[in-house]
């Protein structure tokens, strides 16, 4: 063995023997305190195990000192007024990617309306489901036009960081210089990718979501439609009055006389014939029953 193996050997031993000492000096002491604590005593004895720290006593607190406590954590609770909420309604809120709040103080309120009415009349929405699906898809909207600014935002202020720290960087090329920046802010700058993609994913998903039910609501329609029509022309061949409540008709006059005056001669007998051959049915299919 050389003279380094040897003195390091040397020195391991040493380190061993102190912990040893420091170990066996500790359980004697803790065994005179407390001759009954058996467990404890054994591990303390353990020539292996790592001294024990030494544990102090908390402080004690005076009763004064408790009832200030008490009193000024009173005082911590937040704002409660209704204006206090308020102004702290945003404190959390930084980029507006995430989270209920959709326009920042900072955003056109006005373009924002005009957003919302625009997809409003591209997709004509009725009902709760349909008016909340276009409400949210245009909040998404708004939020990716967002992340462009954010994106630049950032890369200005790497740029603005970079020069000041290091001068001489001012006469590089913008490419190398943002380069640098993104890989300072690569973290900030992968979360708007992936704040981008979440967001995408989310509009495509309910957009679909949006379009299936107004498929489905215009498909209803048109079955509804098609009844009404032929109740009505039934109705007119019998020269009966034509009873919109009997028979739930839920459209206007004004649609309902447009979706009649569209039909061709030739769609009208076939929704008669069917609607008498419907009727003539009726008592043999009761009598079935019966």
């Amino acid at each position: 063995m050389s003279d380094r193996s040897i003195r390091r050997a040397a020195e391991r031993e040493a380190r061993k023997a102190a912990r040893t000492a420091a170990n066996l000096q500790a359980a004697a002491a803790r065994q005179e305190a407390f001759p009954n604590d058996t467990a404890r005593n054994e591990s303390i004895l353990d020539p292996n195990s790592e001294p024990a720290p030494a544990v102090e006593a908390p402080p004690a607190v005076s009763q004064a000192q408790l009832a200030a406590n008490r009193e000024n954590a009173q005082k911590s609770t937040g704002p409660i007024t209704p204006e206090g909420k308020v102004k702290i309604r945003l404190n959390a809120v930084t980029t507006g990617l995430t989270g209920r709040t959709v326009c920042l103080p900072t955003d056109d309120a006005a373009l924002y309306q005009s957003l919302i009415l625009s997809y409003e009349k591209l997709f004509q929405p009725l009902g709760p489901e349909e008016s909340g699906l276009v409400q949210s898809i245009a909040d998404i909207r708004w939020r990716l036009d967002r992340i462009p600014g954010l994106h630049m935002a950032l890369l200005n202020r790497g740029r603005f960081e970079l020069i000041h720290e290091v001068p001489q960087l001012a006469n590089d090329r913008c490419d190398l210089l943002d380069i640098q920046v993104m890989l300072r802010y690569e973290k900030q700058f992968r979360n708007l990718q992936l704040q981008e993609a979440r967001l995408a994913r989310r509009r495509d998903k309910e957009t679909a979501e949006l379009r299936r039910l107004q498929q489905e609501r215009k498909a209803n329609e048109a079955a509804a439609l098609e009844r009404a029509a032929t109740n009505y022309l039934l109705a007119r061949h019998r020269n009966q009055p034509f009873d919109y409540p009997g028979i739930g008709f839920e459209f206007s006059n004004q649609r309902f006389n447009a979706y009649i005056a569209s039909l061709t001669p030739l769609r009208k007998e076939q929704l008669l014939q069917k609607a008498l051959a419907n009727t003539a049915e009726q008592p043999e299919v009761m009598s079935a029953a019966a």
